[in-house]
């Protein structure tokens, strides 16, 4: 799965905000990763963020690659931040990042929603009474 397939159109990829095309990233880095047969949790594939936001930028024809390159480059930021993409401790040179545990069980945008709204309230954050699940009355 390439990101042109899932955001043909690359003005609108630059419109967007690195938060909100970082799930759309994630879901091309979890295709890539399943597509060479990386289920064993001890595998990851390494992925050079050169090479993937400039390879995925060169398949946009009508816009700046430089400017896609970018704009591609901060949602993978964003990842790296946000806990999804860490560098490979195992890769020497260093400069190569691998999906965590947690971005590989986000496949779907949907997956990636429900996983952004609830980071939001971090854990501890919220009383203990509110957290509980509420009972009927009786």
């Amino acid at each position: 799965m390439e990101l042109n397939s899932l955001i043909p159109d690359g003005n609108a990829l630059l419109a967007m905000e690195p938060e909100d095309l970082a799930p759309a990233v994630l879901r091309t880095l979890n295709a890539m990763n399943s597509n060479r047969g990386h289920s064993d949790p001890d595998r990851r594939e390494n992925i050079s963020i050169s090479n993937y936001c400039v390879g995925q930028a060169q398949r946009y024809q009508t816009v700046s690659q430089n400017q896609l390159a970018w704009a591609i480059g901060a949602a993978f930021q964003h990842l790296i931040n946000t806990g999804m993409v860490t560098p490979n401790p195992f890769s020497h040179p260093s400069g190569w990042y691998v999906l965590t545990t947690r971005a590989r069980a986000l496949r779907t945008e949907a997956d990636y929603d429900r996983y952004r709204h609830a980071s939001r309230y971090p854990r501890g954050s919220i009383h203990p009474l509110i957290e509980q699940k509420p009972t009927p009355s009786s």
